[in-house]
């Protein structure tokens, strides 16, 4: 499995407490992380660009993950609508929880 650093910011910010946190970073230590490089930034806001032109606006940081999963050609597991839009008008390949 692999994991960008937005992901571990967003999951930590719902934790409930310090031993939950610490469950959940030990957990992720051992998953491979995908980098995100100046071109992401550029494919990011151009992906950003196109939804919004078709109407949809999703989060920056949605965006950018979903950017990130396409570049490294993997699935994305979400529990978010936004991605469900995003994968209906690009590549995105989505593993809905």
């Amino acid at each position: 499995m692999t994991i960008i650093g937005l992901v571990l910011i967003e999951l930590i910010q719902d934790c409930r407490s310090r031993k939950g946190k610490k469950k959940l970073i030990m957990a992720f230590e051992s998953l491979h992380w995908l980098r995100i490089t100046d071109t992401l930034w550029h494919k990011t806001s151009e992906l950003a660009f196109r939804l919004r032109s078709k109407g949809i606006t999703v989060s920056t940081i949605d965006a950018l993950i979903a950017s990130v999963a396409m570049e490294y050609d993997v699935y994305l597991l979400h529990r978010d609508k936004d991605y469900d839009l995003i994968a209906e008008h690009t590549t995105l390949k989505i593993y809905r929880r």
